[in-house]
């Protein structure tokens, strides 16, 4: 077992593994910016997927690091903002939120991660939309529809078509949400 945990040194959050409790941290990146959040890639805890800003305005960019190289790998394109890094249980797929269609609406984008440079994009409308946990099987995702801050909905969205269902909508927050172990509920 291991955790990944951001430590800032001076301005900059860096990634980190701690392999046992009470343990020594072992750096794993050390760019010039900061690191927004990273996963594991489920089926492999040697590779994981980052976000990391570029250039200091945020536009925060999908990395995999194999730790067994030290070499990251830029899996988005560079200048639209990522957020919202998403990987399913079974480690096949990645999702997250990007701003590469017009630069100024967040839709979700899903990929291989044998093919992580090459996304489809699931959602595309007007806002923001987030990815924020696969079905078991991940067949489906949970993806949050932000409006303003008191106002967002729930959605079911199914990968292979893109087709979404509302699950929760109204005025109120929703900040994450997540599959029951089975898939069966949300």
């Amino acid at each position: 077992n291991a955790l990944l945990v951001g430590t800032r040194f001076a301005s900059t959050v860096q990634l980190h593994l701690v392999t046992r409790p009470l343990g020594m941290r072992e750096q794993l990146t050390f760019g010039k910016e900061p690191v927004l959040a990273a996963r594991f890639a489920p089926d492999d805890a040697r590779v994981l997927y980052y976000l990391q800003d570029v250039g200091g305005a945020e536009q925060y960019q999908l990395y995999r690091l194999d730790r067994r190289t030290g070499r990251a790998e830029l899996l988005t394109d560079g200048k639209s903002r990522h957020e919202a890094l998403v990987v399913s249980r079974d480690g096949r797929r990645l999702a997250w939120a990007g701003t590469a269609r017009n630069g100024k609406d967040t839709d979700v984008y899903v990929a291989d991660v044998v093919r992580p440079k090459e996304p489809r994009r699931l959602t595309e409308a007007g806002g923001t939309f987030h990815p924020v946990d696969f079905s078991p099987d991940g067949a489906r995702l949970l993806v949050v529809q932000y409006r303003a801050i008191t106002d967002s909905d729930l959605l079911l969205v199914e990968v292979a078509t893109g087709e979404s269902r509302r699950l929760l909508d109204g005025k109120g927050s929703v900040r994450g949400a997540a599959f029951s172990a089975d898939g069966k509920a949300a």
